[in-house]
């Protein structure tokens, strides 16, 4: 694929930066300066390297920032149901853009808002411009459970080790229905014909158990243990 260039931040100011506010528009061009992204974001885990024509910036300070928040940002956008691929896309485009703009002498709690605001404004960019719905509606709830896990701290480890956790402790039916529907992505009218019994009933016991998992990470999160 070739490679893109941000031809224009997606802040303009710092008072922008600083108050996190979303761009107003988003310009790509075949002629913008060629960066290499390709280890920028990439996936969680991945070194983190970036380039040297960013404002004559250090590459250390530059990789710290991205060391931090990188995986943060990329399991926000697959929260907001956005594809891996295209989450490794966008996870890049906003921390080029972050660190063009000065959002890395931002406290880490600000950087890391803007930069879910500006990964979410890409992805839903993205979607407007394919015409399809969004994949999460309710991104003002999920943005308030992000914050409740304090998923930008550790990137969501806590809470993934919590889910872990719970779901190895549900009863086997239950945990079957997770492992069916979550893992195998079977649907729930193919899960409600292998059961024989109605889609309503499965829809209903899975209901039960995301509240029961909520309940238990909430709890292991809390220093408490509700399994």
């Amino acid at each position: 694929m070739p490679k893109r260039g941000i031809s224009q931040p997606l802040a303009t100011s710092p008072e922008a930066v600083r108050q996190g506010s979303p761009p107003a528009a988003r310009t790509r061009t075949a002629n913008a300066p060629s960066r290499d992204r390709s280890t920028l974001c990439a996936r969680p885990g991945t070194s983190a390297r970036v380039m040297t024509d960013l404002d004559e910036r250090t590459e250390a300070r530059a990789a710290a920032f991205v060391g931090r928040h990188q995986r943060a940002v990329w399991r926000w956008l697959r929260a907001l149901g956005c594809e891996p691929h295209r989450a490794d896309e966008h996870c890049q485009d906003a921390l080029l853009a972050a660190l063009q703009v000065g959002v890395d002498g931002l406290p880490a709690d600000e950087a890391a808002a803007w930069l879910r605001t500006t990964s979410r404004n890409l992805f839903l960019m993205e979607l407007r411009q394919l015409r399809r719905r969004p994949p999460v509606v309710a991104v003002e709830v999920l943005e308030r459970q992000w914050q409740q896990l304090r998923a930008d701290a550790d990137a969501g480890d806590a809470a993934l080790a919590a889910l872990a956790d719970c779901v190895h402790h549900l009863p086997e039916r239950e945990r079957a229905l997770v492992e069916q529907r979550y893992v195998q992505q079977r649907s729930r009218a193919a899960m409600a014909q292998q059961q024989g019994i109605g889609e309503a009933g499965i829809k209903m016991a899975l209901r039960r158990v995301r509240a029961r998992l909520r309940a238990c990470i909430e709890g292991k999160l809390q220093g408490e243990d509700r399994r």
